[in-house]
Parts: structure tokens; sequence; C-alpha cells
């Protein structure tokens, strides 16, 4: 082949392989962008992803309203559109059950993996419904309204379903709070919200709030208290009845700490915060993992997403471990499931589901990067993929960036290019690592200004565990 035509070819490719999923940015996770299909990654709308269950399917809307709903398959791969929702919340159940606000202004359930909007019944007198929650098994949590006027909706009744949206139920807000607003339901039924007080925060001049939760099938209820100050608020609560929120830590100061109550609602806990002295939490998961945001360091301009382990030890900075093109970063993560599987928004307000990568033991899988020649204008690597450990490993993936977006064809490996984001993955043939063994490919790509570019953010994982890396 003349020179002429291997450009052509290696452009042709190129243009071919721009779309990747499942890149595994950084050596702790594999990073799922959520986005439209029918839409190129610099100009897609933004997605704000909102619930994802235990198989990894992400549910949210996008745009700026009135938005469009969206659920994906497991693992957040795939995508299909919900329609126009409203009330700003979407939320997914175990079954792969999806629920929010139709366009007729009601409540919807679908059947498991379907996209058939079934509505959920009204209490008696409602005409329309809100939605603030969804439990693992498909308890559905809002608000029942219905119009006083021509030009008013009155939002009076709470209200709560059983399993998979069957049947409804009014809960009666306790008398000592002027309002309750829901914010989740657990498989038990039981209810959190934030109460409405009647004492006033001495820094905004509102009236305090305290997060509150109920007890099974939503009865009775305990005030959760603060960490100190004078409000409070619940963002989730999972089957144990552990309950992350928000908290002041003193009279009268706005500054907030994520906390974690035991079951039931026992002992609410500091998380503390990565450095910058606010922290608030968005969900957690049944080992009591919790996700939100912090800020890094004093006045910074933007908080960083955070997740913390079992129980709500050790927050870690996600936009630290998580590197995306552009170095953009991850502002806050919204939900988590039992696998540890984050959804994440970046700070351009685009989504994507982070799933944790284990950890193979030191010395088991290997991968080098090496320029092996230059000239012509073309220059060519060869990537080894070595598996040092006892048993055969499939399912290997190498990722790294340039400084530039060349032109680039492999032999041995599928090669999909994001920008200057490359991802590298198997063919049927080299798909399994026998122990002891190393699978090899090579990239030819074209220089600039006769420079090789240089490559930055090598990651690579071998039967879905993170490698060493070396690039030359």
């Amino acid at each position: 082949m003349n020179r002429l035509n291997k450009i052509a070819s290696l452009s042709l490719l190129a243009t071919l392989g721009t779309f990747q999923i499942g890149v595994a940015h950084a050596a702790k996770w594999l990073v799922q962008p959520i986005q439209d299909p029918n839409e190129s990654a610099g100009n897609a709308t933004s997605t704000a992803a909102t619930g994802v269950n235990n198989s990894g399917v992400v549910v949210g809307q996008k745009g700026s309203g009135p938005f469009t709903g969206f659920v994906t398959g497991p693992n957040g791969v795939g995508y299909q559109s919900l329609g126009t929702v409203y009330g700003g919340i979407v939320g997914v159940d175990d079954a792969g059950e999806v629920s929010s606000i139709a366009v007729n202004g009601l409540v919807f359930i679908t059947p498991p993996n379907s996209l058939t909007l079934n509505p959920i019944a009204l209490l008696p007198g409602a005409t329309q419904n809100s939605f603030t929650g969804i439990s693992s098994d498909g308890r559905i949590v809002g608000r029942n309204g219905h119009w006083a006027s021509i030009k008013q909706m009155v939002w009076n009744q709470i209200y709560f379903t059983g399993p998979h949206g069957a049947g409804i139920t009014e809960w009666i807000k306790p008398a000592q709070f002027y309002d309750v607003q829901t914010t989740g339901i657990n498989s038990s039924g039981q209810i959190i919200g934030n109460a409405g007080l009647v004492s006033v925060n001495q820094a905004t001049g509102l009236q305090n709030t305290h997060a509150l939760l109920t007890g099974p099938n939503a009865t009775g209820y305990q005030d959760l208290g603060t960490l100190g100050g004078e409000s409070s608020t619940a963002a989730g609560v999972n089957d144990s009845g552990q309950v992350a929120g928000s908290s002041q830590l003193t009279v009268g100061l706005a500054s907030q700490h994520a906390f974690l109550t035991g079951p039931d609602g026992t002992a609410m806990k500091d998380l503390g915060d990565l450095g910058g002295g606010q922290s608030l939490a968005r969900g957690l998961n049944n080992l009591g993992q919790v996700v939100g945001s912090s800020y890094p360091v004093a006045n910074a301009a933007d908080p960083v997403a955070f997740v913390t382990g079992p129980n709500g030890v050790g927050m870690r900075n996600l936009a630290q471990e998580v590197s995306l093109p552009g170095n953009v970063a991850l502002r806050v993560a919204v939900a988590i499931n039992d696998k540890g599987q984050v959804v994440a928004q970046d700070i351009n307000n685009q989504s994507y589901l982070l799933t944790p990568l284990p950890e193979l033991p030191a010395g088991q899988c290997a991968v080098t990067y090496k320029v092996t020649s230059t000239g012509f204008g073309l220059f060519t690597a060869k990537v080894n993929v070595s598996n040092q450990g006892s048993s055969t490993q499939s399912d290997w993936s190498v990722n790294w960036q340039y400084n530039y977006r060349p032109l680039l064809v492999a032999t041995n490996a599928k090669i999909a290019l994001n920008g200057e984001s490359v991802t590298a993955t198997p063919t049927i043939s080299n798909k399994a690592v026998k122990a002891q063994s190393t699978v090899s490919f090579t990239l030819t790509g074209t220089t600039k200004s006769g420079k090789v570019p240089t490559v930055t953010g090598l990651t690579a994982s071998l039967g879905g565990k993170s490698c060493t890396t070396t690039a030359q």
C-alpha cells in the first residue's frame, strides 16, 4: 500500500471509530457516558441522571424544560427516551420499573423493562399527583393535588403506594409540623422527608426543617434532629432505615455536612468534608455508602463529587479518581447501587455511570505502550497486555489520551477514538489471555510536524480488574 492510500485508509478508520462504550479512564473506575446516541459528544444536551438500580439501569432527564426522560439498559449501556416528563425526578426500581410524572400531570410506573406509561391511582378528590421517590421494590411516594381555582393547584395530600405502584394510601403528616416535603421511601414503606418547624433560621430568616423518618408502612415517625445547627434535610433512605442527608453544624450558620444515621434513623453521624468545609449527601446504598458533593478547598468555585465506603466511612474525591476528556471534573454524585456503581454529573451537566474496578494483586497484570518506529509522517507503537496470574483472564481494555488526535489504525485490536482519548479492546481471537502469557497489538498513526503524540492517562484492565501500566 502506498503512502497516500495508507493515509486515506487511516482517515476512514478514524472517522468510523469515534463511538466508545465503557472506557476505563482511571484505574479505579470504568466510565460509561450517559448520552443520547443521536447527539455528538461535543454538542450533547445536558443529561441529569437521577437514579440507578442494582442492574446498573440509569434513569433521568435531559434538557432544561420541558424535560425529556430517558432510561438506559444494564450498566448504563443503551439509551431510550421516555418522552416528556415533569417534576424533575425520574426513578427506577430493581425490576426495571420506571416512574415519573407524564405530560398529563399524572405519575406513571412502567412494567419491568418497558416504556408503557401506566398511571398510578389518585387519592379521592385529587386530580394530579407529584413524584418524589421510588423504592427498590417499586413503592412510590409523592403528593396529590387539586385545583382550588383556575390558576391555583393545592398540593395538600401526601400519598404512598405498595410494591410496584399498587394501591394508594394517604399519609397524614404529624400535626406539629406545618408541612413535610417527602424525599424518598424504602422497601419497608419507611418514608423520609423534610419537616417544617415553626422556628426561624437565624442565618437565612427562613423557617427551619428537620429530617424525618417514619416507621414501616409509614407508621409513626421520628425527628432525626441535626448535627448541632438549626436545620437538616433527608436525601435518601436504604432498606435498613439508614438515612443520608445534610445538616447545619452550628446555630445561625449555613455551613453543612453530609450525615448518615444508623438503622431506623438512629445515631446521626457527621461524614465530614473533602477540605472546603461543606458537603451535601445525595444518596446511599444498602451498604451505607453515601454519595454527594463537597468542596475540596475553602472558597472553591465548584464542588466535586464524593463517595464513601460502607457505613459512611472514608469520604473520597471522585474528581481525583476519574479522568474525563478535557480534564472536566465530576461535580456531584447523585446515586449509588449495591454494586457500588455511581451515577455522577460533570461541570458541563453531562452524566456518567461509574463502575468500580477491583484491584488485581500487585504484579498480576501489566500493560506497556512503546513507540517502536517513526518516519514518513507515521509512527508505530506496540502494546503488550501481560497476564502474570495463575489463571486465564478475558476481556482486556487499554485506554489513554494523546496530546492531539492522530489518524490511527490497529492490528489485533479494536480502536475507538473520542477526541484525543483512545480505547483499545480485543478482537475475537485474542480476547482471552492465558496465565503467564502476553497478547500484543500494534498501532500505526500520523505524526504532527514530525513529532509522535505523547501519551498520558494510560490505564488498563484485564478480566474486569485494573493493571499496572507503563508508557515509553
